[in-house]
């Protein structure tokens, strides 16, 4: 205890000598504290990705990693100043001398604006929720603007999560990126609150010639009959789960394709837990399907690269959230596993009916019943790609509103390329 008092003590005086050297110079630039994994998770990736391609090059701009990891390529890549060094300043509460370097290096900067991804609510622990709410709070007390923007609320706030978002105080707005998470942040008190929309649907996607031949030829071999399919064990219920639904799902596309002919493409969004697992369903696919109609992404492509493939299916099913975004982003439909709260917000963001929520508790087991639930799903896909490509450009100005107010980044429009790519999306039907 006696610890803590001396360190608070000490920020205090920090803080001060910070604040007055603030005062004899002049706030200017901007600095992005990007999402924790952008090197391995596509949907990090695709977050930090639209980020950069809305900055605005005549701002002076900094760019910190806020993971432990080495910035991807297309980060490494880009004009600005990248800085790894501060990373710990957010993936925990105890790292006070980190803290301290960035508050001072950012002593003279104008704006802040933090990637908030799942971070803030702690579903990647309370240790950095903490961290990077603390970081920001006390760079809202130095007089910095700050944003944390295109986050979810997973579920209604503990106690200590909303004194922390309470702690932010008016120099913080907040934009979290669907209505859910709107809610349960009002719910508990918390200011300056703006909807928003996750930033990953105004993310440019690839053109043809970005995309690996092989998975061009398998796409132009099943045109309109490709269906995109992510199933991992963090969902499923892990080993046992997987050694349950793997052969069930196996067995159910099976009895689908008797009588309609399709290909089923493996889409990993993850470097680690995706593609290890759809290796392994890979095989067990193999073991049903007909030859050659079973196409395993790998190694995993950028995030632009799967949001054009993903573009290219009928139906995609995943339990991966951005995946599901890059998929509505290019105006096909989705059914969707969800977990801790992920899918939820977004479906009621667009207007899409829970039809397209399936629990794993509530699936059926025998391949039979499954079967006919897929099939019954699928024969909706272009009436459900027709309503999200009609609410795709309001979610999109939404999306446009976590940059609102930062002086950073051009201004927002609807003239997005994102959005001038959605009518391209449709998959090609064969009579």
């Amino acid at each position: 205890m006696e610890g803590i008092i001396i360190r608070n003590m000490l920020l205090k005086g920090i803080l001060f000598f910070l604040k007055l050297s603030r005062l004899l110079s002049q706030p200017h630039g901007s600095v992005i504290c990007g999402p924790p994994s952008p090197e391995r998770n596509r949907g990090d990736e695709a977050l930090l990705r639209s980020t950069l391609e809305r900055l605005d090059s005549t701002r002076e701009t900094e760019l910190v990693m806020t993971g432990p990891g080495d910035p991807p390529p297309f980060v490494s890549n880009c004009s600005m100043p990248v800085y790894r060094k501060f990373h710990q300043a957010f993936n925990t509460d105890r790292a006070f001398i980190e803290r301290v370097k960035f508050l001072t290096h950012i002593r003279t900067k104008r704006e802040l604006l933090l990637i908030g991804a799942d971070v803030i609510d702690e579903g990647y622990g309370p240790s950095r929720s903490r961290g990077s709410l603390q970081t920001v709070a006390l760079a809202a007390r130095l007089g910095i603007q700050c944003h944390i923007v295109s986050f979810s609320v997973n579920e209604t706030p503990s106690s200590a999560l909303a004194k922390r978002f309470l702690s932010l105080g008016n120099n913080t707005i907040l934009v979290p990126r669907e209505r859910i998470s709107y809610k349960r942040l009002q719910q508990v008190g918390v200011a300056n609150l703006r909807l928003g929309g996750d930033l990953a649907f105004l993310m440019t996607s690839a053109s043809d010639g970005d995309i690996p031949q092989d998975i061009l030829e398998f796409a132009g071999r099943y045109r309109g009959r490709m269906l995109g399919i992510n199933l991992i064990g963090k969902v499923l219920g892990g080993q046992l789960g997987k050694s349950i639904w793997y052969p069930v799902f196996a067995q159910a596309l099976a009895l689908l394709q008797q009588k309609q002919d399709f290909g089923i493409l493996l889409i990993p969004h993850d470097d680690l837990e995706d593609i290890t697992d759809l290796r392994e369903l890979s095989s067990i696919l193999g073991e049903h399907l007909k030859k050659n109609s079973v196409h395993l992404l790998d190694p995993v492509p950028t995030a632009p690269v799967l949001k054009a493939v993903a573009g290219k299916c009928l139906h995609v099913i995943t339990c991966r959230m951005h995946l599901a975004i890059a998929t509505l982003g290019m105006g096909r439909p989705v059914t969707c596993f969800p977990y801790q709260g992920k899918f939820e917000g977004q479906f009621e963001h667009l207007q899409l009916s829970a039809d397209g929520l399936w629990p794993m508790e509530s699936l059926p087991k025998e391949p039979q019943v499954l079967a006919e639930q897929l099939r019954g799903r699928f024969e909706q896909s272009e009436a459900i790609a027709a309503h999200v490509r009609e609410r795709l450009p309001t979610i999109q100005e939404f999306a446009n509103k976590n940059f609102q107010g930062f002086s950073g980044f051009l201004e927002a429009t609807s003239s997005m390329k994102s959005q001038d790519q959605t009518p391209q999306a449709t998959v090609e039907r064969t009579s």
